[in-house]
């Protein structure tokens, strides 16, 4: 096998989508997520926006598999994201949490 293809076999399988069905999550003892229906596709930017305390955070720690949903299920690339290992969601997921310090300047391509 050639170093090209060998680099090439250790990509991770092209996911599509990640997608969240009748979600409800919570914050400690507090409902901060109920009910939420998405669907986030490859290669399309994405924003998810509300005012303080509105579960945003919380719904992205639910979507990248941070926290446990209370119900509802988040699925990538049509897999319950529940059957994912740690080191597979490493390989495949990532954001960029708030309040990271980005140069002056910087394009959201650029992140």
């Amino acid at each position: 096998m050639t170093r090209e293809r060998s680099a090439v076999s250790r990509q991770p399988p092209a996911i599509g989508t990640l997608e969240a069905h009748d979600l409800h999550v919570r914050a400690g003892k507090v409902p901060a997520v109920r009910g939420v229906d998405a669907v986030f596709r490859a290669g399309q930017f994405a924003a998810v926006i509300g005012p303080n305390g509105a579960g945003k955070s919380t719904l992205l720690r639910a979507l990248l598999g941070l926290s446990v949903p209370e119900a509802g299920e988040v699925r990538l690339g049509g897999r319950p994201l529940s059957e994912w290992s740690r080191p597979e969601r490493a390989r495949t997921l990532a954001y960029l949490a708030q309040g990271e310090a980005l140069p002056e300047g910087a394009r959201v391509r650029d992140v």
